[in-house]
């Protein structure tokens, strides 16, 4: 029995501890509580060894920026300058001159990663990258998300419904079978998410 769970860790330990804090970081996103942040910390932690064993590559590197992001989420969830805020960051829409900006992010930033998950195994001796375009097209979208999440817009749990489906299923043609049901959770709760925050917004 403990030389199957021996096993069970050494194949899926980090996998399953990363799913496990990403749903307890889902858990505190929908409640708009700033804990979601360090519980982001640990999750992409864990999975920037889950992805690169994988050889997602995107999604590794995307590990670091939810690093950056969720310190900077923190800061400014819970600052307004150099001063503590006297009441919770308010939720908001994103305009249309943010949404071109985001859109020429969102194409910057596919492009850049599709080359280099084309180029980059070759020239540093790695494995081929794994469905480079969807896996560069899921990263890029998520930089979008992820800082309309910092910015606590409403409209990043729509982004992140579409993200969290593509990335599910490319996830289970990798055979990681936590990660796949983490991310068919995160598009759930992420509808539960939005229409919490769609009332929070109304109110």
């Amino acid at each position: 029995m403990l030389g199957h769970l021996g096993s069970f860790w050494a194949a899926h330990g980090v996998e399953a501890l990363g799913t496990a804090l990403g749903l307890v970081y889902l858990f505190f996103s929908i409640r708009q509580s700033p804990w979601l942040w360090f519980f982001g910390l640990g999750t992409s932690g864990l999975y920037i060894w889950v992805f690169a064993r994988a050889g997602l590559y995107a999604d590794m590197g995307l590990q670091f920026y939810y690093v950056a992001m969720s310190l900077y989420g923190l800061w400014h969830w819970l600052f307004a300058g150099s001063r503590l805020r006297a009441s919770p960051l308010p939720v908001s829409r994103s305009g249309r001159g943010e949404w071109l900006a985001l859109g020429l992010v969102f194409v910057l930033a596919w492009a850049s990663l599709l080359a280099l998950l084309l180029l980059l195994p070759g020239w540093l001796g790695l494995p081929e990258a794994s469905f480079p375009a969807a896996d560069a097209a899921t990263t890029a979208a998520s930089f979008v998300a992820t800082w309309q999440l910092a910015r606590k817009r409403l409209e990043n749990w729509l982004l992140w419904i579409a993200i969290d489906l593509a990335s599910a299923y490319m996830y289970w043609l990798k055979d990681l079978s936590f990660t796949t049901f983490l991310f068919l959770c995160y598009a759930a709760l992420a509808l539960v998410g939005y229409q919490a925050w769609k009332k929070s917004l109304l109110s």
